[in-house]
């Protein structure tokens, strides 16, 4: 009988001994909130997409749509480890392997296996780095913005020889000769506003290849 109550001691013991061995808990890496309100875009520079169609030089406003960069918290970069997630473009991508190269991390093989690339943004953040060194935007939707009266187009040529353009007045005329690939070229890797005040005050692209 003592033997019988010592063995079913013994198998509780084993069976709370499991219980309590966990399951490492993965984490899910995702991107920071921007930050960003459409409806209230004060003073901040943003990226943006647009056609030149899309700017009402006679009401002075500009429909385009906003993106922000997606960056990720530095901190949980650094503790990434197989079998977390990582949202990525927008979808989920669970980890297979993580590699440090000089401080950037490399996800699954790099973007040329199906993987991803990070590298430090600055400010305690990690980016998502693309081919030609671009990174990961996310659509946060459309708004119409209000065009400032001393408004400054910086352009870029349409060879990256080219000096840019400087533009202070005449932009009807000055979007009118532009070539049609380049009146719709305004994109999120390129281009950029600066709004103070609720006002755009600078539109700035790029050269990008």
């Amino acid at each position: 009988m003592k033997r019988t109550y010592f063995f079913a001691a013994v198998a509780i013991m084993l069976m709370t001994a499991c219980a309590s061995v966990r399951k490492p808990e993965h984490m899910r890496v995702a991107p920071l909130d921007s930050g960003l309100n459409l409806d209230s875009l004060t003073d901040c520079t943003v990226a943006v997409g647009f056609k030149a169609a899309d700017i009402d030089w006679n009401d002075g406003r500009m429909t385009c749509s906003v993106f922000s960069k997606d960056l990720y918290d530095a901190v949980d970069v650094s503790r990434m480890r197989p079998g977390d997630t990582l949202i990525y473009e927008g979808k989920p991508m669970v980890i297979v392997s993580v590699k440090d190269n000089k401080g950037a991390k490399t996800v699954n093989g790099g973007i040329e296996n199906g993987g991803a690339e990070l590298v430090a943004n600055g400010g305690g953040t990690y980016r998502t780095m693309l081919m030609d060194d671009y990174s990961v935007h996310t659509n946060l939707g459309k708004t119409k913005l209000r065009l400032a009266t001393d408004l400054t187009l910086v352009d870029c040529g349409a060879d990256f020889r080219d000096p840019s353009d400087t533009v202070r007045s005449n932009f009807k005329d000055y979007f009118d000769r532009l070539p049609d690939y380049r009146k719709d070229n305004f994109n999120c890797l390129n281009t950029e506003l600066v709004i103070k005040n609720g006002f755009v005050t600078e539109i700035h692209r790029r050269w990008t290849p």
